[in-house]
């Protein structure tokens, strides 16, 4: 008989490669990104958890009371329990604008009521100086005589008042 000639060992089809099992295994690719990508989100995931829970745990501890109010800023501390502002105190007596005398002197010989229209006297000044006088609206005024009269800073509203 005849002899035969001895198989070669079947050949495995050439299979497309996929990277093989050499190649450094950061450098394969998992789904869309490369492993070297996916550890680094990884890490970045586990340092944000990490931070948040250690926050957190210190917010648990100060809500215990730990915290001394020395350490707390001021304007923390305010609370408002009413919507209202408060009511200003009623002034007191002699808490008005501070009041004085002031004198005048009279430069020609007139009457009282003509003094008061050249100074522009309210009625309420005229009276005012006619009884810190002793006079009257028709009382003769002489050349260089004094004449007091009240004295207040101007407020706001009030009418001017000269002299």
């Amino acid at each position: 008989m005849s002899q035969m000639a001895p198989e070669a060992p079947p050949q495995a089809a050439a299979a497309p490669s996929r990277g093989g099992g050499g190649g450094n295994v950061f450098t394969r690719k998992l789904g869309p990104l490369p492993m070297w990508l996916w550890l680094l989100i990884g890490v970045g995931l586990i340092g944000g958890y990490y931070l948040i829970s250690r926050r957190g745990g210190a917010a648990t501890a100060t809500a215990g009371g730990t915290t001394s109010a020395a350490q707390v800023p001021q304007f923390v501390n305010q609370t408002y329990t009413t919507i209202q502002p408060p009511v200003a105190p009623q002034p007191t007596a002699g808490t008005g604008p501070p009041v004085g005398i002031k004198t005048l002197t009279v430069t020609k010989s007139q009457t009282l009521s003509q003094f008061a229209k050249e100074h522009n006297w309210t009625a309420t000044t005229l009276a005012a100086v006619e009884k810190l006088n002793n006079l009257t609206g028709g009382s003769k005024l002489k050349k260089g005589q004094k004449i007091k009269r009240p004295w207040a800073p101007q407020q706001p509203g009030q009418p001017t008042d000269t002299g």
